[in-house]
């Protein structure tokens, strides 16, 4: 899994992955494959940037809540 960030919804991509250690644009890695993409709104099947099929909610995803419970345990302990 990696994250990408789109500066604009238009925008190319920018790749950030624990096993690399440079941050590169989408156009430059193609070792990687787009399967799901999420947000803190839902779930898509990635499809056309932005208008994928909705196949559900990001709380449903088990390893991000368990990446979110991680970070309220930590903020807790501050």
């Amino acid at each position: 899994m990696v994250l990408t960030y789109y500066a604009t919804p238009k925008a190319t991509p920018l790749v950030l992955d624990n096993l690399i250690n440079q941050i590169k644009p989408a156009t430059s890695r193609m070792d990687l494959k787009p399967i799901y993409s999420f947000n803190g709104n839902g779930l898509w099947m990635a499809k056309m940037r932005g208008e994928g099929q909705r196949v559900g909610e990001a709380d449903d995803l088990d390893m991000w809540q368990d990446f979110i419970e991680r970070m309220q345990r930590e903020k807790d302990l501050e």
